[in-house]
């Protein structure tokens, strides 16, 4: 019944509402970007007001129309939004052509370098936070409290070959209020307006600097903002099976297969899925538990293709730094460690996996081990409200995880804005750099990164 009026109401207030969905979005100039799926093809998308889907120019080919991938549209509000849920902007897309450098969509060039990738800028848990639930908001009109579009501009200076996103774009879920300055005037909800201020418009620059992977966070859940990520981030066709439109699809539609995204060197990126993830052991009978188990499995398979990095939201193993900065605790997510650990033991991941790369915890850490697990970097502060700061060095006597056989050798943290640049080695033996950026783009440390291993040296 949720469903079948969900639908209803979709229906009744597109139907109502559809001259202000033609027009409330024409301040938004046009944006093109290319956004890299399963075995790196790439898609090209845009997102723009216009009543039909533009052409493409790939190089100096005949023009191409793009495909409608979503229209214009009004939702009934999800449970935990008052409002309802607009997108006046419609998404087309087009495959990328193999063998193709650039593409012209309109007045705006997106260019792919036909290269292996070497070079990787990444961010993670990127908006502005606004959440009445927690009495959180960041002042998002102050690019010093929330510096993500300054994030974004210096990762572009860098020139990456590919950017990495490891989930929690949109934060932006309630009101400003009203005696708060710093966020007065600001779009919320789930809605398209919430999303353009909260990423589109301060990534600009970067979406048109190289591809990107993005990998799914929490806040991209169906119970949050699911349906935008559908509609217009989301690698895979869109579908109203897979939309988040629809109450009783969204336990299917909150898990998405994992898939490899190669890099130079015959290595490769694991995007795993761990939006549904909640921080409490699963018994092996639980529905969330056989789910995860049985994309952990693909995700086996896939690491046995070669060198690999496990990409999800949630770390398996952080450092959770207690309010008041009194006491340091394992940060990683129970859900996923309790199906880990039941197929791969102490070790987590498949023995292909090196390194293991998050977002979620709002800081930045790089733990490292003689155990021989992969390394595990917490990359999660890209604009978002920093949780607090982790300790520069952990007890002897701390334990990653309680219970386990780890033997921690090399630990690194700060809770400081920026983003991070993974350089790829050209040839096989050869150590990876990991360096970690300020707002400006100014290295901040230097991490080298071997098979299972990651060594940090502070820059400044």
């Amino acid at each position: 019944m949720k469903s079948m009026a969900r639908r209803w109401r979709a229906w009744a207030l597109g139907l109502a509402s559809f001259g202000m969905l033609a027009t409330s979005a024409s301040a938004f100039e046009p944006l093109a970007f290319s956004v890299v799926g399963s075995g790196g093809q790439v898609v090209l998308r845009w997102i723009g007001a216009a009543s039909a889907c533009p052409n493409v120019q790939w190089d100096e080919q005949p023009m191409q129309a793009m495909r409608l991938r979503s229209g214009e549209q009004i939702l009934p509000a999800v449970p935990s939004v008052s409002r309802v849920v607009d997108f006046p902007v419609r998404v087309c897309e087009l495959a990328w052509p193999q063998g193709v450098r650039k593409a012209l969509v309109g007045a705006q060039q997106i260019l792919v370098n036909t290269r292996p990738v070497r070079r990787v800028a990444i961010l993670a848990d990127t908006g502005c936070r606004m959440k009445a639930a927690e009495n959180a908001f960041q002042d998002c009109n102050d690019p010093r409290q929330w510096p993500f579009a300054r994030i974004a501009d210096a990762a572009a200076r860098k020139q990456p070959d590919l950017v990495l996103h490891l989930g929690d774009i949109h934060y932006r879920e309630s009101p400003c209020p009203v005696d708060r300055a710093g966020c007065v005037g600001s779009p919320s909800g789930y809605g398209w307006s919430a999303w353009q201020a909260d990423f589109f418009d301060p990534a600009r620059r970067l979406l048109q600097a190289a591809p990107w992977v993005f990998v799914r966070g929490n806040h991209e859940s169906c119970s949050r903002a699911g349906q935008g990520w559908f509609r217009m981030i989301d690698a895979a066709n869109w579908s109203s099976q897979r939309s988040c439109n629809e109450f009783a699809l969204d336990a299917a539609a909150d898990h998405s297969e994992p898939y490899a995204v190669p890099v130079a060197g015959g290595a490769q990126l694991i995007v795993f899925d761990s939006s549904r993830a909640v921080n409490q052991t699963l018994a092996a009978k639980d529905d969330l538990y056989v789910r995860y188990r049985q994309d952990m499995e693909k995700a086996e398979k896939l690491a046995h293709q070669g060198q690999s990095v496990f990409l999800s939201h949630h770390p398996l193993l952080a450092v959770y730094q207690g309010k008041g900065g009194k006491s340091s605790r394992p940060g990683g997510n129970a859900s996923l460690l309790s199906v880990a650990q039941g197929l791969f033991g102490d070790r987590l991941f498949p023995d292909p996996v090196d390194w293991a790369m998050h977002g979620h915890i709002h800081v930045f850490e790089s733990l490292s081990f003689r155990s021989g697990q992969a390394a595990s970097l917490v990359l999660g502060n890209s604009g978002s409200a920093m949780d607090v700061p982790p300790p520069t060095q952990l007890p002897k006597d701390f334990q990653v995880l309680p219970g386990a056989h780890f033997e921690l050798e090399a630990y690194a943290g700060h809770a400081r804005f920026g983003f991070s640049l993974l350089d790829i080695a050209e040839g096989p033996g050869q150590p990876w750099v990991l360096t970690q950026y300020d707002v400006e783009g100014e290295p901040m440390l230097v991490c080298e990164l071997t098979p299972k291993h990651s060594h940090c040296t502070v820059v400044h």
